[in-house]
This record gives structure tokens, sequence and C-alpha cells, in this order.
């Protein structure tokens, strides 16, 4: 059972590199629009992270954010596959995408609360990793939720 925790935390870290070759990708081909400060610091500190964890702390309790984060990978890909479909689909899915930063934002609320939990006194697992992670999960949260504030709820965006 070790073994395959191990495995999974190392897939989960190989795939978090593919996100960040994305963003290379993006430099490359001169979408300026989609290089932010949000876009390069979650891709940089998200590989970092699933690094360390894959290396250092492949526990069943450290493998929950990977499959968390994957799992809200998956619902995001879906959205921005079917979103470049022709016809009636995309324009089911096209109002839907405020709702992909939304999970992406409870998606660290529950992340924090997990983490939370591994700094109690009760919790056998080091308090370190959670002590790193937490910090980088609040930043992670105020950048989306500035990213939504702007994209959703500026007057701008309103008036459409």
């Amino acid at each position: 059972m070790k073994w395959q925790v191990v495995r999974a935390s190392y897939v989960a870290a190989v795939l978090k590199i593919i996100d960040l070759i994305e963003t290379g990708i993006f430099v490359l081909r001169k979408k300026n629009n989609q290089i932010t400060t949000l876009h390069i610091y979650h891709h940089v500190t998200t590989v970092l992270v699933a690094v360390i964890s894959s290396r250092y702390i492949s526990t069943g309790m450290a493998v929950f954010v990977p499959i968390l984060n994957c799992s809200v990978h998956v619902i995001m890909y879906t959205y921005y596959f079917l979103s470049n479909l022709d016809g009636p689909i995309k324009q089911m899915v096209l109002p839907l995408k405020r709702w992909i930063t939304i999970i992406q934002m409870v998606q660290f609320i529950i992340l924090a609360i997990h983490v939370s939990i591994s700094l109690l006194p009760s919790c056998p697992v080091p308090r370190l990793p959670g002590c790193l992670v937490l910090p980088n999960i609040f930043l992670n949260f105020a950048l989306f939720y500035n990213f939504y504030k702007k994209a959703y709820l500026s007057p701008r965006k309103n008036e459409n």
C-alpha cells in the first residue's frame, strides 16, 4: 500500500510539472494575457509543493492534496475542452466559467482545513509541512479571489 501512495504522489508531481510547462508554452507563444502573477505563482509553487511532498511526505494524509487538486483540474480541463467546441455545447458551457474559479477557491478552503488538521496536537503527522504549506494555500486563495473580483465582479463585467 505504501508504494502505491508513493507512486501516486510521483504521478501527481509529474502532472504539476506538465501544468508548469503549459506556462512555458504561453511564454513561447507570446500569450501575455494568460501570463499573470496568479498563473506563474500558482504553477511554480504547486510544482514545488508536489515534488517536495512526493519526496518527503508521501503519506495518506498528504496524498489528499493532489487528489483534490487533480479532481479540480479534471473539471477545469473538461470545461476548456467543451468551451472550444462549436455549436450549442459551447453556448451551454461558457456561462459556467466563473464556477471554475469558485471551485478552485473552494478547493483552497478545503485544503486549508485539511492542512490545519495536521497542526493539531493529536495528529501524528509532521507539523513542518503544514506550517509551510498553509501560508501558500492562503496566498493562492487570495490571488484567485482577486482574479474572481476583477473578472466577474467589476462594474465593467456587470455591464455586459
